[in-house]
Formats: C-alpha cells, structure tokens, sequence
C-alpha cells in the first residue's frame, strides 16, 4: 500500500474551488484577501460567489475569476464576446480576462 501524499492548504482550496466550478449553480462564501478592490470590498470582509459556466456579467458587477494561480474578484467595466474588460477599484489600469477563465459572480455580504 502506497502511502497517501499531504495537500498543504492551498492546493486542498483549488480542488475545492475547481470541484465547486464543476458542480453548475453551487454558492460558497469566501474572505478577501488583499486591497485591490479598495473601500467597496476591503481585505477581510466577505463574498458570496455563485458559482456557473455561463455567468451573466453586467456593467459595473463582481466577478471572480483565475489569473494563473490566484483567484481575483474585481469589477467588469465592459464585456464582449469571450473577453472582459475588468478593474479592481483601487488598481490604476484595468486588465482583460478571458469569459472561460471567469468562475463566477460575487457579491458583498458582510463588510469589515
């Protein structure tokens, strides 16, 4: 019998987060981590994030989304075809993001 390998924390959180994508429609609650959202979302406070393949992205609303490793919530400024033009609030330039890497759509539930 091999002996199993330890997940550290991390890599448990991205099979979570990637098993939650997988199963359409799912809602998990998570704690930012980090300023580039600002005031309207500063670090510690919490999302909900609705978890779909097919998110309905609007003006001015909350996506979550994957940049390589990380998990990013910021605002989408402008969506077009497979693309999204998104900004976290505090940051100075907006970046682009593919539709296929966005997990979902978030929102504020409790701010610190």
């Amino acid at each position: 019998m091999r002996p199993q390998r330890q997940l550290d924390s991390r890599e448990k959180a991205k099979r979570t987060m990637e098993k939650l994508w997988q199963d359409q429609e799912k809602t998990l609650y998570l704690r930012v981590n980090g300023n580039s959202m600002g005031d309207s979302l500063p670090h510690g406070s919490t999302i909900e994030v609705k978890f779909s393949h097919h998110p309905r992205l609007r003006r001015g609303g909350l996506v979550y989304f994957r940049r390589g490793n990380l998990r990013i919530c910021h605002r989408v400024l402008f969506a077009f075809g497979p693309l999204c033009i998104e900004k976290g609030d505090a940051n100075r330039y907006p970046h682009m993001c593919f539709r296929n890497s966005i997990l979902g759509v978030a929102r504020l539930v409790v701010l610190k």
